[in-house]
């Protein structure tokens, strides 16, 4: 009989300790403010102010982006948290296009703080995504998300922090590998927690950058046409046929959205064309329906 009651204890001694162990092994992964407090910097401004500075979603040409080019001009407010292969981590904020976490690369910038720290290789945790996850430009109900960069249930992750309820990790989606903001409550990490909040219960908006809307695409601009004097990039031309077509729309808050333009620059001389669909400006109020969602650019009250 003691000997069954020994073996009994030793039984349960094994499976508190190896429960403590497991607890011990799911650590908390980082809280990014926390580790990173970010700092207040500013692109650069260029010769050319139509130029622009261009961005990654993560820290090289490797990963998603190099498209994505912002005009200094129209920065409003830049956080940069760590170099990384010298690339800065930050969160911007721009005049005319959804707020984002994205990286560029160091020499970006009118300066960089002497305190802001650099990291050689960025500890992660593995995981998975345990639902299909449409991943969020930043860290809260504010931040658009995008399915654009859809994660499908299954697919394994680096998560590198986490704030606010949402965790910052690297995947490969049918686009490439890109680091974006997931809920904590739709992945799974090996030996590692995250906090849940209620943050990514809240109600919030799908990313309409580049795609347009089902009302844009058919209306011409006031500058339909119009020839203007300028450099073609292809011969020495000085005359261009320029052509501004409404492509879609962007909400940018609560007061208006922006309509999103198409310029085409065609020289009547070598028959080069090309355009820029980033242009965005034309700022209008919503139109709301009767469901409180605007009819062109579907943002709801």
């Amino acid at each position: 009989m003691k000997r069954k009651l020994l073996r009994t204890l030793l039984i349960t001694v094994m499976l508190v300790l190896t429960a403590c162990f497991a607890a011990a092994a799911a650590e908390e992964i980082p809280v990014l403010s926390e580790t990173y407090p970010g700092a207040e910097v500013k692109l650069r401004t260029l010769d050319d102010e139509s130029a622009r500075i261009y961005a990654n979603a993560g820290p090289g040409k490797t990963y998603v982006g190099g498209g994505w080019g912002y005009k200094p001009y129209k920065q409003k407010q830049i956080t940069a948290y760590f170099i990384e292969n010298d690339r800065v981590l930050v969160d911007i904020k721009y005049q005319t296009v959804e707020e984002r976490f994205l990286y560029f690369h160091k020499d970006c910038f009118v300066s960089i703080p002497g305190s802001l720290p650099v990291v050689s290789d960025l500890p992660f945790y593995t995981g998975t995504a345990n639902s299909t996850i449409l991943p969020a430009w930043g860290p809260g109900s504010e931040f658009n998300r995008v399915d654009d960069y859809t994660v499908p249930q299954g697919t394994p992750i680096k998560a590198f922090f986490q704030e606010n309820g949402f965790v910052y990790a690297e995947y490969q989606c049918n686009k490439g590998l890109i680091r974006m903001w997931l809920p904590a409550d739709q992945v799974t990490l090996d030996n590692a927690s995250a906090t849940i909040t209620d943050e990514t219960d809240k109600d919030y908006r799908i990313s309409q950058f580049g795609k347009g809307s089902s009302n844009g695409g058919n209306s011409s601009g006031t500058n339909d046409g119009t020839t203007i004097e300028q450099d073609c990039y292809y011969c020495d031309s000085h005359y261009l046929t320029v052509t501004d077509k409404i492509v879609g729309s962007f909400y940018e808050d609560n007061s208006g959205h922006f309509m999103i333009h198409e310029i085409t620059w065609t020289c009547p001389k070598c028959g080069a064309t090309w355009s820029d669909r980033s242009e965005w400006n034309d700022f209008r109020a919503h139109s709301y329906g009767s469901d409180n969602v605007c009819t062109v650019c579907s943002y709801r009250k």
